[in-house]
């Protein structure tokens, strides 16, 4: 085949790329994950409980988050028959249960998992986590980056999706650094805040440019986030989402994270 037929070719099967719905899930984002507090071991009488988004797929169903729960018995006496309880979610959220602890003994610690549909909101998921002698009501928050899955695109399929998001579908802000990050400490703050993934990172010229890509958990909306940082160090952050309110805050947390590390 002749080099000078490559590019055209690698055109053409740009624009043959498979529609936003078909678009393949990429390995969750690698940032670290943070621990919340779930349940005090006071209010909790020596039971206490954290919670973690693992950004894993659920394999109850692949429109739940999968939530790890961490249950330590900083108490003296065993406890019997931990499981979950009577549950007040939103509408259309669900929350699939973990297994019975039958008995946490004095010092010991477990962890489960439990998958939980947030159905493409920020209505926490409330429920009540029962033992043998209490009952403790409990809820799970997710931030806005946590509804949302890494998808893996092209920069032509990106550019093809984000001229079907404009107007009202786009939210831009421009916050000023102290300095031009490294490519990699950029992607790290971004993921930090949200299950993205990578599409390019291109640096050059005194010019940083970083585009991300993913889709919410539910209705699988399209997350298309930019972030471009210039010679004075002044990034702008532009975000599509059909979803305009998670576009919105998603906008709002990248700021603030870029912001408080910049």
């Amino acid at each position: 085949m002749s080099s000078a037929l490559k590019p055209s070719i690698a055109s053409d099967l740009d624009t043959l790329e498979a529609p936003t719905k078909v678009i393949q899930l990429a390995t969750p984002s690698s940032a670290s994950r943070q621990s919340h507090q779930l349940l005090h071991r006071i209010t909790g009488k020596g039971l206490a409980v954290s919670y973690s988004f693992t950004r894993k797929e659920h394999l109850y169903s692949d429109k739940m988050a999968d939530v790890e729960l961490v249950f330590a018995n900083q108490g003296d006496k065993t406890v019997q028959n931990i499981t979950i309880g009577s549950k007040q979610l939103g509408s259309q959220m669900e929350l699939h249960d973990f297994g019975q602890i039958d008995s946490l003994a004095a010092g010991e610690s477990v962890s489960v998992s439990i998958g939980i549909d947030f159905a493409d909101t920020l209505n926490p998921a409330k429920f009540d986590l029962e033992t043998k002698t209490s009952k403790f009501s409990v809820k799970i928050e997710a931030r806005v980056g946590e509804l949302i899955r890494g998808t893996a695109m092209s920069e032509a399929m990106f550019a093809k999706e984000r001229g079907k998001l404009t107007g009202m579908n786009e939210n831009s802000a421009q916050v000023t650094l102290s300095a031009l990050p490294e490519p990699s400490a950029l992607v790290e703050q971004v993921l930090r805040v949200a299950n993205l993934s990578v599409v390019s990172s291109q640096s050059g010229e005194g010019k940083l440019t970083v585009l991300f890509s993913g889709r919410t958990s539910c209705d699988q909306a399209s997350v298309l986030v930019s972030v471009v940082v210039d010679e004075d160090s002044k990034a702008k952050i532009v975000v599509n989402c059909e979803k305009m309110v998670i576009g919105s805050m998603l906008l709002k947390d990248i700021k603030a994270e870029l912001v408080k590390v910049g």
